[in-house]
C-alpha cells in the first residue's frame, strides 16, 4: 500500500474516532470508563497517524535562501 492511501485510511479512522468521542463525551448514559475508552481510541488513532507521518513523510525539498532545493 502506498503512503498516500495509508495516510488517507488513517485520517478516516481518526475522523471516525473523533466523531465517536464527540458524541460520547456529553452522553450522560455512559460511564466515565466508557468515555475514557472512546478517548483512548482517539488518542491511539492520533498516535498511529503521527507515527506514519514521521516515518514516511520526510520532505526532501527545502528552501535555502529563498530558493527551492531538493536533496
Amino acid at each position: 500500500m502506498n503512503r498516500y492511501k495509508e495516510l488517507e485510511e488513517l485520517d478516516i479512522e481518526f475522523q471516525e474516532a473523533e466523531s465517536a468521542w464527540l458524541e460520547a463525551k456529553d452522553d450522560e448514559s455512559l460511564s466515565e470508563q466508557d468515555k475514557q475508552e472512546y478517548l483512548s481510541k482517539l488518542h491511539h488513532c492520533l498516535e498511529k497517524r503521527k507515527a506514519h507521518i514521521t516515518k514516511h513523510w520526510h520532505d526532501p525539498a527545502y528552501y535555502d535562501k529563498g530558493h527551492l532545493t531538493v536533496d
